[in-house]
């Protein structure tokens, strides 16, 4: 019932569903994002994802409306967060006892709906590249600035400690261990097992966010619908080479080509570290055969690479078969032809009369463009075929 909210007259009620569910699996169509300030919804969603509040997902999440538009934020209600939740009752905070990992807050299904939107998910990929130092300062000494954790120590350090001094002391008595949510549970919500001293938890959250946050970060660049190739083409650039051209959905840091060669395994031939590029050339190869190529992208978490999905394509580059041409003079048969470039050799069958085909001699040299038969007999038919090859492993591979 809303008839005691008083509303302006152009305001309309609207279920978030029917509001955030088109969104999903979206590029911006008409007024899809119309509604919703975009930008704080990716930073809220940043600030409460690092920070993993239990409450999140079903209360204590505020946004507000300004101008028609709806912001999301301020962050609230953090004293169960941060890895600060016992185990025992919130079972769905943890996984196989790590509460730094997991997507916690796309359970709330609006968020679940915009993480499904190429177009939220590329903006958020950008942002987390933007404010990733920020993000490892919260714990660690980053680009020649001090860590978060270490400069609230050293301005407020003092009057965190009198929060645990004795009264008699004029301090407020708080205690390290007693548990102080029991609203839900009379053991208490807090986590299960604190460090003894107000500096052993502050060393217990600084663990928990060098954990939490590189996660997040792979979690959030490796996104589903994003950081992932959509198109992967190869096609012949010369004799001995291949290019290779593809697109991506989202971005990366880099990527990593492999190649194979017929009857052997894909190899690393490339690595690329502009995220930007999108075209590589292969060369030294051979033609007649087939290649295979794959790639994957990566992006840089904490100095090691992260890897999505491969993507395969193929590609042969034709060997031009010979065109022999013929003359006799005698019992001599001239085979005459043009060198085939990336040739490694070259067959040549001869047929008698109405007999069958025969090899009559082979070359192992591309380099070849002359072969004399001298047993002709006098009225008889012949007929010349030749195979040009390449090799490759003790293989040879035919125009």
């Amino acid at each position: 019932d809303t008839s005691h909210y008083a509303l302006p007259s152009n305001w309309v009620w609207v279920k978030g569903k029917d509001l955030f569910l088109p969104m999903k699996s979206t590029t911006p169509k008409g007024d899809t994002f119309k509604y919703i300030d975009i930008d704080s919804f990716i930073d809220y969603y940043i600030v409460s994802e690092i920070f993993k509040a239990v409450d999140f997902n079903y209360s204590s999440t505020r946004f507000y409306v300004k101008d028609g538009v709806m912001y999301a934020g301020p962050i609230w209600d953090l004293d169960l967060s941060s890895g600060n939740a016992s185990e025992r009752f919130y079972r769905g905070y943890y996984t196989d006892g790590k509460s730094y990992e997991k997507l916690f807050c796309t359970e709330f299904k609006w968020y679940g709906y915009l993480m499904k939107s190429d177009y939220f998910v590329t903006k958020l990929n950008k942002r987390v590249k933007t404010v990733k130092p920020m993000l490892k300062r919260l714990y660690e000494d980053t680009d020649g600035m001090k860590c978060d954790i270490d400069v609230l120590l050293e301005q407020y350090g003092a009057s965190f400690k009198r929060n645990y001094d004795l009264r008699s002391n004029d301090g407020a008595g708080w205690s390290i261990t007693k548990r102080y949510s029991t609203c839900d549970n009379r053991i208490g919500l807090e986590y299960d097992s604190p460090a003894s001293t107000y500096e052993g938890n502050v060393e217990m959250l600084r663990t928990w966010l060098s954990k939490r946050v590189p996660y997040l970060i792979s979690q959030w660049l490796l996104t589903d619908n994003n950081n992932k190739i959509t198109s992967f083409k190869a096609q012949k650039a010369s004799i001995s080479q291949i290019k290779l051209s593809w697109s991506i959905v989202g971005a990366a840091d880099g990527y990593e080509i492999s190649m194979q060669k017929p009857d052997a395994l894909y190899s690393v031939v490339k690595v690329i570290t502009n995220g930007s590029t999108k075209q590589y050339t292969k060369t030294g190869l051979k033609p007649g055969l087939k290649y295979g190529f794959r790639i994957r992208p990566f992006i840089i978490v904490d100095g090691k690479k992260v890897y999505q999905d491969y993507k395969e394509t193929y590609c042969k580059i034709t060997l031009k078969a010979a065109k022999p041409k013929v003359t006799i003079k005698g019992k001599k048969l001239t085979v005459k032809w043009s060198k085939i470039q990336g040739a490694s050799g070259y067959e040549i069958y001869i047929k008698e009369g109405k007999g069958k085909y025969k090899k009559v001699k082979t070359f192992n040299s591309g380099k070849k463009t002359k072969y004399v038969y001298t047993k002709c007999k006098k009225g008889v038919k012949y007929k010349v075929k030749m195979k040009t090859f390449t090799k490759w492993n003790r293989n040879k591979y035919y125009a």
